[in-house]
């Protein structure tokens, strides 16, 4: 069988443009009411501190004070960094929430109250170098008037150790 195809010299039309922010579309989960700190606590303090000392292979974790995830979408930012200590006291960021190794898990503490927590892990990689490192969270929290703060909150450092785990 034999084909002939005829092309003009058309353009198709570009179709319908994409949304540029998250603000058009629908969403049908409640709105975020409040957040509290809790009474003691300020955002982004640490409730349960990393062990001293991780080997390779195993997992390292921090729990921090936060306000809820949705309070502030981190389309071109992070949740949380892995940072690692670079001489002269300056931290490079070594891992991301885009990382499969870290994980974000929030929890609301208080429906009533309005408090949460963030447990971040990270489950460190082999070919790690050892150093030191610590584990950064980045949120928001809104007040009862509507008012969205940012915050960050920082853990103690860690020592990772290149003893690899059995």
């Amino acid at each position: 069988m034999n084909y002939t195809f005829q092309f003009q010299n058309t353009t198709p039309s570009p179709g319908p443009e994409v949304p540029e922010s998250f603000s058009d579309l629908i969403s049908l989960l409640p709105p975020v009411i409040f957040d509290t700190a809790g009474i003691g606590y300020d955002y982004g303090d640490v409730m349960e501190q990393p062990k001293s000392i991780v080997k390779i292979g195993e997992t390292v974790s921090a729990t921090f004070v936060s306000g809820h995830p949705r309070n502030g979408i981190h389309q071109e930012g992070s949740y949380l960094v892995i940072e690692k200590q670079d001489g002269n006291n300056g931290w490079r960021v070594v891992a991301t929430d885009a990382n499969w190794e870290t994980k974000f898990h929030w929890i609301r503490r208080s429906s009533i109250l309005g408090t949460s927590k963030v447990e971040i892990s990270w489950t460190v990689p082999f070919g790690t170098e050892p150093g030191v490192y610590r584990i950064r969270h980045f949120g928001h929290h809104k007040y009862i008037y509507g008012t969205i703060e940012p915050y960050e909150g920082v853990s103690a450092s860690f020592k990772v150790s290149f003893i690899v785990s059995p």
